[in-house]
């Protein structure tokens, strides 16, 4: 079953009704479906029906609903644009002003995400078919299995429970890294500490970060393919520019590593080559947003923080790009979905 059949989506009881997968409510009743679609997206999982209906499909998939939610979510993109353009000036004024650079940096970050969404609202959201091919992949996705999602996240909150536990043994983060951490003039001796190093992070901010980045991009590459070769791309993202790094000079190099953010953008990488060389099977430039979206992430954390990692941020970008690319690890018979038809219900 794909994200482009009716098929792949529950059976639905012929009444309103509404879900939000995997784990959220379900309401029953027509005054309780239309609130729940009413701040709809074409991110949100939701799932509804309506009488008549033979699967719980997105709201955005019902004609007798699509017009007024289009329309309204379009508005309120609008009104969003708008918000992170004056914010946008705002900072650079601000920055020009008072000659701080921090300012300048954030109102280009805001920029970046700003193309992202004027993006997605000019190829996107204003084509009702397109608008419906993404909520639907993206309500797909939330219809997998979401074990490997979980186990990832938990592999997560334990390495940065156990970081907080050992900073305070240790007395401080210098002092962490120090024993445990990715030092390249350490790693010869203890070469250990290649395998614990990235698992340490720099700080809360960072750590919720690189929490935060993983779980979309593990939300969005496991349904598509095969666990074990996606935590191997996954683990080959945050250990190889580790290793790279070593043999670098230090002028690109710091004292130490931290940070498991390779990783992250390799499995942002692998979407988007996945989608890229399997086009067709996608909705209409997946790929190239994801892209987008992954370089925008990670040219923010290299504005916002002169200590992130570049070469690790690309290295991990390019690691997945290639390995997707070539299509290892995917789980979709994509020759099967390639230019497959996308039903509405009636």
């Amino acid at each position: 079953m794909h994200w482009n059949s009716d098929d792949s989506f529950p059976v639905a009881s012929n009444r309103w009704y509404a879900w939000r997968p995997p784990f959220g409510r379900r309401t029953e009743g027509e005054s309780a479906v239309r609130r729940a679609t009413w701040q709809w997206h074409p991110l949100d999982p939701l799932l509804v029906s309506i009488p008549g209906a033979e699967r719980l499909l997105p709201p955005i998939c019902f004609p007798q609903l699509a017009v007024a939610l289009q329309r309204r979510m379009l508005r309120q993109y609008r009104l969003l644009m708008i918000l992170m353009a004056c914010m946008a000036l705002g900072f650079a004024a601000a920055g020009i002003r008072a000659e701080e650079g921090l300012f300048l940096k954030a109102g280009a970050t805001l920029l970046l995400l700003l193309v992202l969404v004027g993006c997605q609202y000019a190829f996107i959201f204003r084509d009702l078919a397109r608008l419906r091919g993404y909520s639907r992949f993206c309500s797909w996705c939330y219809l997998q299995s979401q074990t490997s999602v979980v186990a990832i996240i938990l592999l997560m909150l334990s390495t940065g429970g156990s970081q907080f536990y050992l900073q305070g043994w240790a007395g401080s983060l210098f002092g962490l890294v120090e024993k445990y951490g990715l030092e390249f003039d350490k790693a010869a001796a203890q070469p250990w500490r290649y395998v614990t190093g990235p698992f340490l992070h720099a700080g809360l901010v960072h750590w919720i970060g690189n929490v935060s980045l993983l779980l979309v991009a593990a939300g969005l590459s496991f349904p598509l393919g095969r666990p074990r070769p996606l935590w191997l791309i996954f683990l080959a993202g945050v250990y190889l520019p580790a290793f790279v790094l070593t043999c670098l000079p230090h002028w690109i190099r710091s004292d130490a590593f931290v940070g498991v953010s390779g990783g992250v953008f390799a499995l942002f990488g692998w979407t988007a080559g996945v989608a890229l060389k399997n086009g067709r099977a996608f909705p209409v430039g997946l790929g190239w947003l994801v892209g987008y979206f992954a370089v925008a992430m990670a040219a923010t954390a290299s504005l916002l923080d002169p200590r992130a990692s570049w070469f690790a941020h690309s290295s991990g970008l390019l690691i997945g790009v290639a390995t997707g690319m070539l299509n290892l690890g995917v789980r979709l018979d994509l020759d099967a979905t390639s230019g497959a038809p996308i039903r509405s219900q009636p």
